[in-house]
């Protein structure tokens, strides 16, 4: 996992480059690539999320806080993010969703710990 890491880092960081100085074409497909690599980690995902975020870009950011989610369900920020995503967005009934989504995983995990 740590090779594959620091494979990604370098795009990441382009990517947040990119992102910061406002050159949206080449973020989002540096963003396409990333997004191309199989499992990725969760602190990746959210990095990349909240950085998106940071420049208003919800649609990317609700693409890459999904994909959290179906890769780490059990990852709470994911949810959260993505809830707040759709919130700014005035998707009021997606936001509330997300959260019942998360909050539905949650429990049935405690039933079956009982």
């Amino acid at each position: 996992m740590g090779e594959r890491h620091n494979l990604l880092n370098p795009l990441v960081q382009s990517l947040e480059k990119d992102v910061s100085e406002g050159m949206s074409k080449k973020a989002h497909d540096l963003l396409l690539q990333i997004l191309e690599r199989p499992h990725l980690g969760s602190d990746v995902l959210l990095r990349v999320g909240i950085q998106l975020a940071q420049r208003e870009l919800y649609e990317e950011v609700a693409e890459i806080f999904h994909r959290c989610i179906h890769e780490h369900p059990e990852v709470f920020e994911a949810y959260y993010n993505l809830a707040l995503a759709d919130i700014v967005q005035q998707r009021w009934e997606a936001g509330l969703a997300i959260l019942q989504l998360r909050s539905n995983r949650k429990l049935k995990s405690w039933h079956d710990r009982i």
